[in-house]
Order: structure tokens, then C-alpha cells, then sequence
């Protein structure tokens, strides 16, 4: 499972000519993406630790499940058992991390097998979103892409 993100850059013909220009400077981005992977692993952490606060909160577990839980994982929390799908998601290279960095592209994600059913939900399972973005932090990361791009066409201008 990995998230998707799309940045369109759009503004008047006079902007889009001046960004053609300067194409040549604008070749890769994989330093800039490099670093937002470090924000999306600072932001998935902070999700586990307010469980979910960001994105509404994780419904809580039902209190047969939550019973079963706290017999065999004590102490842990929500989405937390042996804290594979945690670790794979907020440690750089934890086992199971996807992130693929290029000079355009960034996938960022896990390959943990259950973690498509915590992120979606099932017919039994409410959907507890570990992977999202909401418009402060789409906002955030598109000023830091025009500050990296600001400083790579001043460094190379």
C-alpha cells in the first residue's frame, strides 16, 4: 500500500513560460522528495501516537476484539500488536517501508500485508487512516516545493 500524491503546477502564461526557462535548472527533484518522505514519516508517527487525532481519530476497537487484544498485546494501542505495520511506516528503512525516490517521483508506503484493511476498512472494520493528507499539509508540502524551487533556479541562475 502506498499514497499517491499529484502536484499540478498551473498560473499564467507569463509564470509557465518563465518555468519552461528554467526547466534546465528543474531536472531533479529527488533531494526535495527525499526530504518529504521524512515529513510523511514524522506525520505517520504522529498520527500512531495521537491515534489518528489528525485525520478525526480512530474509532476504538470493539470490546470483544479489545478484550482478545489486551490478553495477548498488552499495554499496546490502537493498530499496534507487535508494531510491524508502525515501524515499517515511521522508521527510514524499517522492514516492510516502500520508499522509492527518483528524480520525479516519491512512493512512499508499506508492504504490510494488513494494512490495506486498517487504511480501507472492512464489512467488519472501520477504516483507520495510518496514510493521509489533509489540505494544511498538501499546503505545506507545495511551499516547500516552491522554496526548493526558488533556491535550485537561484544556486543555478
Amino acid at each position: 500500500m502506498a499514497a499517491d500524491v499529484e502536484v499540478t503546477v498551473t498560473g499564467t502564461p507569463e509564470i509557465m513560460a518563465r518555468l519552461s526557462a528554467y526547466g534546465s535548472l528543474l531536472k531533479d527533484f529527488a533531494p526535495f522528495l527525499r526530504s518529504e518522505a521524512g515529513q510523511l514519516r514524522l506525520a505517520v508517527k504522529g498520527r500512531f501516537d495521537t491515534q489518528g487525532g489528525d485525520v478525526g481519530g480512530w474509532k476504538p476497537l470493539s470490546s470483544k476484539y479489545a478484550a482478545w487484544k489486551a490478553k495477548r498485546y498488552p499495554g499496546q494501542p490502537i493498530l499496534v500488536a507487535t508494531g510491524e505495520l508502525r515501524q515499517s511506516l515511521v522508521n527510514e528503512g524499517g522492514f516492510g517501508a516502500i520508499e522509492v525516490v527518483s528524480a520525479f517521483e516519491l512512493r512512499f508506503g508499506t508492504e504490510v500485508k494488513h494494512a490495506k484493511y486498517h487504511q480501507f476498512g472492512t464489512g467488519k472494520m472501520p477504516a483507520r487512516r495510518v496514510l493521509a493528507m489533509d489540505e494544511a499539509a498538501r499546503q505545506g508540502m507545495a511551499e516547500r516545493l516552491r522554496s526548493y524551487m526558488i533556491k535550485t533556479v537561484e544556486a543555478g541562475s
